[in-house]
This record gives C-alpha cells, structure tokens and sequence, in this order.
C-alpha cells in the first residue's frame, strides 16, 4: 500500500487474488483507508468513477458493467495500479506486463499456481 501511494503510475500491475470474496472485500476497505484520496488519479476524485481508480475489486459478485471497465483499464494503459481479485479474474488473464501476484491467503492448489505463473513468464520472454 505505501508503494502505491509513493509511486503511484509508476508502480508495476500487481494482482492480488483472494480465495473468498470476503477477504477482497477487506482488503478493497484497507486500501481505501491507508490510500484515502490517493486511491484515484488524480486525487480526490470520487470512487464511484473506476475509470480513476488506481485500486479496484473484481469477485463474481462484481457488475457486469464495473467487470468490463476493469478488464478494459487492466488490459491497457491505464491508472489502474492494483486488482484485488478472486479467482473469476483469473479466467482468461494473459497480460504480458503482470509482473507481481499475490495471493492474499493460500491458494487450494499451490502446484498448479507456480506452475502457471512460470508458465505465464516463460511466454512473456
């Protein structure tokens, strides 16, 4: 959180995948209180706008309509920083510029997770 708020664009994409949604839910809250304004570009700017969010949530409980902004900003250049995210992101992620995953929690198959992720960066190379 604090190397979002000092670099803020500059900041690597980073995904951080939760197993409940819950958990996403917490950690979106704790986001938004260490962040404060900070969390959209520019600051201050309402959180109701994704589009200037740096942080954002996606779980199957998610909008359609808020899903589609965050793939979208996700997969362009864009102020979007960080995805907080349960697995129903993952489903077709193939982002070459991801280059930190966290996995807030332990995932139910840690083999098949590294596994993937070398995978996903040996292709990137």
């Amino acid at each position: 959180m604090k190397e979002l708020k000092d670099k803020k664009l500059s900041m690597e994409r980073t995904l951080n995948f939760c197993r409940p949604p819950i958990d996403c839910a917490e950690l979106w809250s704790a986001f938004i209180r260490f962040l404060k304004d900070d969390i959209t570009e520019p600051p201050g700017l309402p959180l109701k706008i994704p589009e200037v969010r740096l942080v954002d949530y996606y779980t199957g409980c998610t909008q359609e309509a808020v899903r589609s902004v965050i793939w979208s900003q996700f997969s362009k250049p864009s102020c979007l920083r960080v995805v907080i995210a349960t697995v129903a992101f993952d489903l077709g992620v193939d982002y070459a510029d991801i280059r930190r995953v966290i996995h807030f929690g332990v995932p139910k198959d840690v083999e098949h997770t590294f596994s993937k992720l070398v995978g996903q960066d040996e292709m990137a190379n």
